[in-house]
């Protein structure tokens, strides 16, 4: 334990690891802050019109969107795509980006979040250039969730080959038949700042890969772990208070950061939305029956494991690595290697069995977990949100003993019988 404690006490007196840190905790209050003051509505009152930002838009949206809130039954949504449509044909429009702000804000702001289910699930009802909202028929909005499992069968059949359709048809048709309907809107809380949380926890871990990579590399430079090694406890048991040290400093912040975020956020949109169902925040098709407060929970928890499993691959390469620049190179590449192919591999299994698979952009496990996607693993296909994980967990059962066996093994057996023979540098 002593020795443990120390390690960690070493990681965090180091001047560029006490930046890092700060820098990812002063992040995640940056990063909270920009969606909050990014939300701006303009309306009319009387012959004025009135421009609210920040947390005075956020409180005037989720006031309006109350008569449209709650459960989304069949009922509501047929009454809100009534309104919508009665409110673009009356003012000779077919898109609401061809209102004034102010009118777009009082009249159509309140049941958009009805009318943008409607058009993603009702796509195939689009002709002749117009949105399903206005060209389908307006009793169909009373089978709204009847209608997603057609809408799914259609992405199915659109987005996958033949041989894999069924598969994937009875698999998603038994995830989506668990979802509790209708759905539950309650508050308002902007995607924006979802993607800010998610961009963060990618920055973080990148950042914590960065504290790590000299871990075990910045002895080897230095050559102290030819001292270490010829200690009592300067292999295995040295690896492995070395490992804990790093993991637990990564995770308390990435745990602490999350938590100060989340903060700034829930006192800005308040704690409503956290009973809002994930389909009516992602699409119709997210397979997961949660609200967005388990969603919450579920992606820190998966975070966390992306991070053990990618600051475990770092390891790896620190110990194989000679200089402190090398390790943190080649650790930054392999912890975005998966966003960097990506855009060639998305519905290939190779992008999401890395250990850091998880974050990025386009790959990133909310991005999956909010989206539809499966992904064909040796015939058997698979969500690429549950691929993420069970590599992940893999990786975390399977690096921890590698990296301690590497370490004690790496340089030979040093001592007085066999004393290691340096390099004269020039």
């Amino acid at each position: 334990m002593r020795i443990y404690l120390n390690e960690i006490r070493r990681i965090l007196s180091i001047k560029t690891n006490q930046i890092i840190i700060l820098f990812s905790l002063l992040l995640a209050i940056l990063l909270s802050i920009a969606p909050i003051n990014f939300t701006k509505i303009t309306y009319g009152e009387g012959d004025q019109v009135k421009n609210l930002k920040g947390k005075e838009a956020i409180e005037y949206i989720k006031k309006a969107k109350e008569p449209y809130s709650g459960k989304i039954t069949e009922d509501l949504i047929y009454n809100g795509t009534k309104k919508y449509r009665e409110i673009l044909r009356k003012y000779n429009v077919t898109d609401r980006s061809e209102l004034k702000p102010e009118i777009n804000t009082k009249e159509l702001m309140p049941i958009e979040h009805i009318s943008k289910k409607v058009n993603e699930v009702f796509t195939d009802s689009q002709s002749n250039n117009l949105p399903p909202v206005l060209s389908m028929d307006i009793n169909d909005s009373k089978y709204f969730y009847n209608k997603v499992f057609g809408y799914l069968n259609k992405v199915i059949e659109n987005e996958y080959p033949n041989k894999a359709q069924n598969q994937i048809i009875e698999k998603s048709e038994k995830a989506l038949g668990k979802i509790k309907t209708p759905y539950e809107y309650y508050g308002y809380y902007s995607t924006d700042a979802n993607d800010y949380r998610g961009f963060y926890n990618t920055i973080i871990i990148i950042l914590m890969v960065i504290v790590a990579a000299p871990i075990f590399s910045s002895d080897s430079e230095n050559d102290l772990d030819y001292i270490f090694k010829t200690t009592k406890y300067g292999r295995r048991k040295f690896a492995i208070y070395k490992i804990l040290a790093t993991l637990t400093i990564s995770v308390l912040t990435l745990l602490l950061g999350n938590f100060i975020q989340g903060s700034i956020l829930d006192y800005a949109f308040g704690t409503e939305y956290k009973k809002t169902s994930v389909q009516m925040m992602f699409s119709a098709l997210s397979l997961h029956n949660w609200n967005f407060g388990q969603f919450n929970k579920y992606m820190l928890i998966c975070n966390s494991i992306i991070l053990i499993s990618t600051i475990l691959a770092t390891l790896i390469i620190s110990v194989l690595s000679k200089r402190k620049v090398e390790s943190i190179m080649k650790s930054i590449l392999l912890a975005v290697f998966p966003t960097i192919i990506s855009p060639i591999g998305m519905i290939s299994a190779i992008n999401y069995i890395f250990p850091s698979s998880g974050i990025g952009l386009l790959n990133s496990l909310q991005n999956q977990i909010a989206d539809f996607n499966f992904v064909n693993v040796f015939g058997n296909w698979m969500s690429s949100s549950s691929l993420i994980m069970i590599s992940a967990v893999i990786y975390i059962i399977i690096l921890p003993s590698l990296v301690v066996m590497m370490y004690s093994k790496i340089g030979g057996n040093y001592g007085l019988n066999n004393p290691r023979k340096r390099k004269v540098r020039k």
